[in-house]
């Protein structure tokens, strides 16, 4: 799509898009002031739109003032928009200037009309029930200001109203307008004076006699803009409002207030979903189509726009589950031995007169919550850790608690499991430790080669670190204290120098000041001998070890994140042996990383690294791509203020969810894995193996055996001339029937989540369908390459709000050749030309040029490693030649003829591409199994069929 652009003289103060000429296609008004203060010139300029989206003619009205919203409605009964516009004229004095259209877009100015005070904000209603419209505005003196409408195009002079007498300098107003107590008529909803406060004002027929006042808790949150719908789904009017603060614990995000049908709302019930920095507009719709109203906010600091879609739950962005107050710290287990796994997540500052600590919320294997169980009495836990303490297969928890409200976090308690589902830990603890420092973060490992399991504790005050050894029962010696190299240290464990031995490698800031990474090398017997090398890192605030390039030599991973501005990054330094590291390599992350965790998230075999930016309310994830490199940060929206992250399958889908212990929302939010791996599977029942599909021009039909071979599935769908394009449209995991008709550029999607189809225009005769999943959602996208300009053309979403995409890249002669190249989890652009792979890769924009083939080759792209990237591959008259990723090795295999078509899928389910032919000449398929290097034969289909587990231009 095309972005025109529009140029103004004049500051703008509102804009509305509406049929001013009522030619059937929207037009544009926008007003604002060409100077500063009320003594300036206003302007009120109309562009009419043509009819292909380009406004041009426009008409244009100046007036004195200066201009601060804008509002449509009919105000003369004529059936055509006209515009009245809030206008500060100094001195605590306002007008709102109605402008009267005459049906074809051409305005005069129906008066000036005096309201209580300065406006700041308006809108049109009929708020007294007469049929006919009215305005009000709300004043910078706190007052509001109702003009009745004589549907005339006339005003009564104005009646004011208090919105509060607490404030008597109403800015950065934000008003909405909607009936929230189900009488008819039309409340308010106003929030000014830069505070955390909002008030609601419920309409009595005759005017907005009481202001209830709502506010917000504790933390800075500070309404901007506000919204008023249905987005709970329960039939009644729901508040929305953006909002952000000013000071270093500012959140940007919306809270969802639910409405009860009677105008009140209960601010300690609020949902909140983190949004981008600073919305200042929110508004709500339907942007998926599924049925359920959704969020949508502009964000001024990050120059963007949050899309929150209702997952059904109330819930905008990932599930969140509620914890204890201010929630800090969570770690995950199986802690009631049924499977599933749990959380436990405590409360870094529990609310007062509160004295539980540490919540278990026990897992349902979906995904959510079955139920919930307390541990503990405190007024604080600044760290927690789980393991098994006494070798009885049941993760215990170890914990470190305040003294008081205010106290340094030095005693350490110690919950074994169990096994009791009415009571699951250890109360009062199995035993309590006091360090002479407050504690900041946990290890755990054998130290001392006996066995057990050993506790390491690290201060957040000085540069202390403690060790208490593990005893028979479960618990510890008492602690052995050594000064670390580092101030406030954080800890990791591994055997850095692989010599048997766990060695520490801390992180934190020298005596000079500059912050670094020391190796503490373990003697086996709990003792440990800095290495006098170290790495250099700026400010680092979490610490993460693996073997992130498969060298068997651990490596190191740090947050860092600079003082004042909150910009962070992830540097990762390569382990070259003995406990030492090469230079750091930096990636930026979001702001404020506060907890770093090193998994294989997409399934490759490779660590990736997974970050929680608590300024940011966001995870990042940066994907490994071999040799110890990572991917730029995929970005996901978390809680709010999320402080720490852990890991593992929540819902039982074979891959790692993450969940955050968020702060700010006092919840833990969990954040489902849509990696797609770079296998392709054609699987149309769901269960994660490629089936044997054809489609039958002949007759239209869709032919499926299962993988099992159990059962045969008839569907008619598509035509002779169709090209089968099936794909999981609709990302309920398993394929969709779908056919792309060149004669009218026509897709036709059969959706196996709803066995209904329907239609999509997105394309033209002569075009390529190349349909992908190309923004990584899990869904696959609608898409074609024309060959005539070389240009692809994307439709993300099945919607009216999808969103379209353009890119040049390729050539007439170019074979498309879309997949996950990078293991990004996006499909890359990518054309075979004559012999060459020319890709341009989604994780960094940058453009790969592999000459691999020659020009009859036929492209067979797969995984055929295992390593969540696509390989370069080709096929030649029986011969397959693989360039595998992972290994960056050449792959030959013989298998099939050179009248046979490669059908590369994952038909055993291992995550790695199959080499596979069908037959055409017998309707046979044969496939050469990755899981067991064993041979299968398949008779299904009939000469003429087209094979669709894998479509090439051959």
């Amino acid at each position: 799509t095309s972005l025109n652009s529009i140029s103004f003289n004049f500051t703008v103060s509102g804009a509305t898009l509406a049929d001013f000429n009522q030619d059937g296609t929207l037009d544009l008004a926008v007003a604002g002031t060409s100077s500063s203060g009320s003594s300036g010139t206003s302007s009120l300029v109309i562009y009419f739109n043509n009819g292909n989206g380009v406004f041009s003619t426009q008409n244009t009205f100046t007036f004195q003032g200066s201009v601060t919203g804008l509002a449509t409605g009919d105000f003369n009964s004529d059936g055509a928009v006209d515009i009245a516009l809030s206008n500060s004229t100094g001195n605590n004095f306002g007008t709102v200037t109605v402008f009267l259209n005459n049906s074809f877009g051409s305005f005069s100015l129906a008066g000036n009309f005096s309201v209580g005070g300065q406006p700041r904000a308006i809108a049109v209603a009929d708020f007294n029930g007469d049929g006919t419209q009215d305005v009000v505005t709300i004043n910078t003196n706190a007052t509001g200001s109702i003009l009745s409408g004589n549907g005339a195009g006339n005003f009564q002079v104005a009646t004011n109203f208090v919105v509060t007498t607490n404030s008597s300098s109403f800015f950065q107003v934000a008003l909405a307008v909607g009936d929230l107590n189900n009488d008819n008529r039309p409340d308010l909803v106003v929030a000014g004076g830069d505070s955390n406060t909002f008030f609601t004002l419920l309409n009595n027929g005759g005017g907005f006699s009481n202001s209830v006042q709502t506010t917000f808790p504790s933390f800075d949150f500070r309404p901007r803009s506000i919204a008023i719908g249905q987005v709970i789904g329960d039939g009644n009017v729901d508040i929305v409002i953006a909002g952000s603060g000013s000071f270093g614990d500012a959140i940007s995000a919306t809270a969802i207030l639910a409405g009860n049908g009677s105008g009140t709302f209960n601010v300690a019930n609020a949902v909140y979903s983190p949004t981008g920095t600073s919305p200042t507009f929110v508004t709500i719709a339907d942007f998926n189509g599924d049925g359920r109203n959704d969020l949508a906010t502009t964000n001024s600091t990050s120059n963007d726009v949050s899309v929150l879609l209702n997952n059904g739950f109330d819930r905008f962005g990932p599930n969140t589950f509620p914890t204890t107050a201010s929630a800090g710290v969570i770690v995950a287990a199986d802690f009631n031995g049924d499977g599933n796994l749990d959380t436990a997540t405590a409360a870094l500052q529990p609310a007062s007169g509160s004295t539980t600590n540490i919540l278990i919320s026990f897992g349902n294997g979906m995904g959510g919550v079955s139920g919930t169980q307390n541990v503990g009495a405190g007024n604080g836990v600044q760290a927690l850790i789980t393991t098994d303490l006494n070798n009885d297969s049941r993760p215990d928890l170890i914990a470190a608690i305040t003294s008081s409200s205010s106290g340094s976090a030095n005693t350490i308690y110690v919950f074994l499991n169990t096994g009791n589902n009415l009571g699951l830990f250890s109360f009062p603890p199995s035993a309590s430790f006091t360090l002479s420092f407050s504690i900041r973060a946990f290890a755990v490992g054998d130290f001392n080669n006996d066995g057990r399991r050993d506790l390491i504790a690290s201060s957040s005050n000085s540069n202390s670190i403690a060790i208490l050894l593990g005893t028979a029962s479960g618990t510890f010696a008492a602690p052995t204290t050594f000064a670390a190299p580092v101030s406030n240290p954080l800890v990791t464990t591994g055997d850095f120098n692989n010599d048997g031995r766990l060695d520490l490698a801390v992180a934190g800031n020298a005596s000079s000041g500059a912050g670094a990474i020391f190796i503490l090398l373990g003697n086996g017997a709990g003792n440990f001998t800095q290495l006098s090398e170290s790495v250099a890192v700026n400010n680092p605030t979490s610490i993460t070890s693996g073997d992130f390039n498969g060298d068997s030599i651990l490596d190191v991973a740090v947050t860092n994140t600079t003082n004042f501005s909150n910009v962070s990054a992830v540097s990762v330094a390569l382990g070259i042996g003995g406990g030492r590291f090469g230079q750091p390599t930096s990636y930026s992350v979001g702001n404020d990383a506060r907890s770093i965790m090193a998994v294989d998230f997409n399934g490759d075999s490779r660590l990736d690294l997974i970050v929680a930016n608590r300024a940011s309310n966001s995870v990042s994830i940066l994907t490994n791509t071999g040799n110890g490199n990572f991917t730029q940060a995929a970005n996901f929206l978390a809680g709010i203020f999320p402080e720490q992250l852990a890991v593992g399958d929540f819902n039982n889908d074979g891959r790692n969810e993450v969940v955050t212990a968020n702060r700010g929302g006092n919840n833990f939010s969990l954040i489902t894995n849509s990696c797609q791996e770079a296998v392709t599977k054609t699987d149309f029942n769901g269960e994660g193996r490629s089936d044997f599909a054809v489609f039958r021009p002949s007759t239209g039909t869709w032919l499926v055996l299962s993988n099992d071979l159990r059962e045969v599935r008839n569907q008619q769908f598509g035509t002779g001339t169709d090209i089968p394009t099936p794909g999981d449209y609709d990302g309920d995991g398993e394929t969709d029937f779908a056919v792309f008709r060149p004669s009218n550029g026509t897709w036709y999607i059969f959706r196996s989540s709803t066995n209904r189809s329907f239609a999509v225009a997105f394309g033209t005769n002569g075009d390529i369908p190349v349909a992908n999943d190309y923004d990584g959602d899990g869904r696959t996208d609608i898409a074609v390459y024309r060959p005539s300009n070389g240009t692809w053309y994307i439709r993300r979403g099945l919607t009216t709000q999808s969103q379209f995409s353009a890119f040049q890249f390729g050539i007439s002669t170019d074979r498309p050749v879309p997949a996950d190249y990078d293991g990004d989890g996006r499909a890359d652009l990518a054309v075979y030309r004559d012999g060459t792979w020319i890709i341009l890769r989604s994780s960094n924009s940058s453009v790969v040029i592999q000459p691999f083939g020659i020009a009859s080759d036929i492209p067979v792209i797969g995984d055929y490693d295992g390593d969540g990237k696509s390989d370069l591959a080709v096929y030649r008259s029986g011969v397959w030649y693989i360039f595998q990723s992972r290994t960056s090795s050449l792959r030959v295999e013989s298998f099939g003829t050179a009248s046979d078509r490669p059908q590369p899928a994952d038909y055993d389910g291992d995550n790695r591409t199959d080499i596979a032919v069908f037959r055409p000449s017998e309707g046979n398929w044969f496939v050469l199994r990755s899981s067991d290097r064993q041979f299968r034969g398949v008779a299904f289909g009939a000469a003429g069929d087209i094979p669709v587990a894998s479509l090439y231009r051959y």
